[in-house]
Parts: C-alpha cells; sequence; structure tokens
C-alpha cells in the first residue's frame, strides 16, 4: 500500500478549500514577488518557467524574493495555460478487496513512471458516490479516468452517448452502454468454467457457487462459466447453491452460512473472488463443517497468503499487475491520440493448483500435485 498515493478526494477538497479561504490573505503572489525584487510581473514569469532569457543577476533577485515572500506558483492555473493537469482520475469499488490494492499500485506506478499522479476515488459500491467524484475530477480537470463501474447497466444506459469528458479506460467492470470506451478485463467466463472442472474432476457434483450481484459483469460471466462447466458433464445445474450476494465480505458470509446449514451434502465451494473466499472459510468454521476435509474450496483471485495459509489455496488467478499495466496504457494512447479505434482486451486466467480441494469421498489427503493449468 505504502506505493500507491490515495488519494480521499472529497476530503482533500474540502480540506484544501477551507485551508485557502482561512489563509488567502497571507499568500504571496507573484505581484507581490514583482514587487520585492523591483521588476515586472512578466520578468518573474519568464524566469520562473524558463519561457524566455532572464539576467543571473536578476534571477538571483526574484528568487531571493520568492524565498522571501514564500511564494509557491499556482498550479491549477500554470495547467489551464497549458492544457495539461498531470493527474489522472481513478475510481474503483472497495479498496478492502485485495485485488484493487494490486491493480492500483501497478497503475499508480505505471503513472508515476509517466509523469502522471494519481487521484483515487472509492465508491463503495454505490452509483450516487462515483457521480460526485465524477463531478470532483472534472473539477480538477484530470487528463484521464480509469474507472471499475459499481452499478447495474440501467445507471448508465445512454447517459454519456458514446462520450465523456475525459479519455475514459474501462477496467475489470464493463457496462453495455461503455462498448464506444477502451476497456481491459479477465475471460471471467473462463475462470469460472476452470475452477468447477478442477472440482468436477475431483468428483464433486454438490458445489456452491458464492458469487457477487448478477448484475456485475465480473459475476454474471463467471456464474455463466461455472454453470456451463456443469452442463459439459451432464451435472443438474441445481439455481438453489448459486448465492448472488455481493462482493463484499460480511453479506456473502451470512449467505453462505445459511446455505451450507440447509445442504449438508455440499462437499465444494467456488468462491468467485479472494473477499468471497474469506467468507466461505468463515462459514465453514461457524457451521463447523471441515476444510478442507468435508468441504473443498477453490477460489477465483490469487492472493498473498494463498501459497501460506494451511492448508494452501487453490485458486484461478488473473494477472492483476498486467491489467493495471493495460489500462494505463490504453488510457494514455487514448489521451494522446482522442480519436484511435476502440480497444477491448481480454486476458486470460490460470489456474493455480494448491492444497485446498480434495476428491470426494477422500478426508485423509489433499491433492498431491501443484500445478499451474492455463
Amino acid at each position: 500500500m505504502s506505493r500507491v498515493q490515495f488519494a480521499a478526494v472529497a476530503y482533500y477538497v474540502q480540506k484544501k478549500t477551507n485551508s485557502q479561504q482561512s489563509q488567502a490573505s497571507n499568500v504571496s503572489t507573484i505581484k507581490d514577488v514583482a514587487k520585492r525584487a523591483n521588476v515586472s510581473v512578466g520578468t518573474v514569469s519568464a524566469a520562473l518557467n524558463k519561457t524566455k532569457y532572464v539576467s543571473p543577476a536578476l534571477v538571483e533577485r526574484i528568487l531571493q524574493a520568492v524565498h522571501e515572500l514564500d511564494y509557491r506558483a499556482d498550479g491549477i492555473a500554470r495547467s489551464l495555460k497549458r492544457g495539461k493537469t498531470d493527474l489522472i482520475g481513478l475510481i474503483v469499488d472497495d479498496l478492502n478487496n485485495l485485488f484493487y490494492v494490486e491493480l492500483l499500485e501497478q497503475i499508480e506506478h505505471e503513472a508515476r513512471r509517466n509523469g502522471y499522479s494519481v487521484l483515487l476515488c472509492q465508491s463503495g459500491g454505490d452509483v450516487a458516490t462515483e457521480r460526485a467524484y465524477l463531478d470532483i475530477l472534472k473539477k480538477y480537470r484530470v487528463d484521464g479516468l480509469i474507472w471499475s463501474t459499481a452499478g447495474k447497466p440501467e445507471h448508465y444506459e445512454a447517459e454519456y452517448g458514446g462520450k465523456f469528458p475525459v479519455p475514459l479506460v474501462l477496467v475489470d467492470r464493463v457496462q453495455p452502454s461503455f462498448a464506444a470506451f477502451d476497456h481491459v478485463v479477465l475471460n471471467n467466463s473462463s475462470a469460472g468454467r476452470q475452477a468447477v472442472d478442477y472440482l468436477l474432476d475431483l468428483g464433486h457434483r454438490r458445489i456452491i457457487l458464492l458469487n457477487g450481484p448478477d448484475y456485475l459483469s465480473v459475476a454474471h460471466e463467471r456464474r455463466v462459466g461455472f454453470q456451463e462447466g456443469l452442463i459439459a458433464r451432464n451435472v443438474e445445474v441445481d439455481d438453489r447453491l448459486v448465492i448472488n450476494a455481493s462482493f463484499h465480505e460480511q453479506q456473502a458470509f451470512e449467505a453462505c452460512c445459511d446455505l451450507l446449514r440447509q445442504r449438508p451434502d455440499v462437499t465444494a465451494i467456488m468462491a468467485a473472488s479472494g473477499v468471497l473466499f474469506v467468507s466461505a472459510l468463515r462459514a465453514l468454521k461457524a457451521c463447523k463443517r471441515a476444510f478442507p476435509g468435508d468441504v473443498s474450496v477453490v477460489g477465483i483471485d490469487d492472493f498473498p497468503l494463498a501459497s501460506l495459509m494451511t492448508p494452501t489455496v487453490t485458486v484461478v488467478a488473473q494477472p492483476v499487475r498486467r491489467m493495471g499495466r493495460v489500462a494505463f496504457e490504453l488510457l494514455q494512447r487514448r489521451m494522446e491520440t482522442p480519436d484511435a479505434p476502440t480497444v477491448h482486451r481480454t486476458l486470460e486466467p490460470s489456474l493455480i493448483v494448491r492444497g485446498s480441494c480434495r476428491p470426494v469421498g477422500d478426508s485423509a489427503r489433499p491433492v498431491k500435485k501443484s500445478r499451474n493449468r492455463r
């Protein structure tokens, strides 16, 4: 987290505004510098911005005045003059989700490497909060925006008519009405299919899908892949075993507990995110179901402790770092070439087999061999 410059934008704006109002009478201006140095405003501007030659003696005098007055140039005004702020906005759902933390770290790294700073906004899954942050980012005149939307498709239908106030790239989640914009996503149906295929290979047939809300593209596509895997093996698709909760831990935990108590015949859980994997483990513990002895669990999203836990965790991993890098590259391309053709990128997941799943009827030992499978 230390490498990510988290900007609590709404708080920052209010704090900055209050500070500027209370200290307005003490702020030095370029006119004050010119008066102290006994030169024109134009000469001060030329010396500080190096736009034309100013003699070394005058430069030294101007810098002395700047130091004495604690003068600081108006960055916003200069940005307006340049037509560029070197700021990009980033709107995501929930920073308790380690997927977003890793994504943000990579985007911030790419941005900083290319001379940009990131203003980060956390929507918490609330569309009204998203809209408020969009207004704030527009006021800050960001050069571009990377956005993982949180709402239902109807919240965005035809709202922007294929246009947006700044260059826009969608990441992780997409909306049908945003088809005209660049995006980078995971092949989520493949992720769901790989996870359920592995469980089916181990003989599991009564499998809970612990998923997010189906109106989110990632959850919908992972459910489709899950159910396609069942159909391909002639296994009954039991909608009663599908939990469309949320990608927030507590709600998913409660829903999973309820279903485990109703269905003691369940032998496996597919958790559709890292957060939901934690919810599944909490639910198993609360229901006194052994893991992985009674119930095997496979998750979508790798996370730092997955290979250190006991047992280690089988996951379908997303290339999160690559997703962040591609998102920034697409945004940079769009900022430099506004009329470039729309690009939609889909990245492939990979199955990492560890120790959290066992064959049906085998409670004594985990699957022996760890492997990666695409």
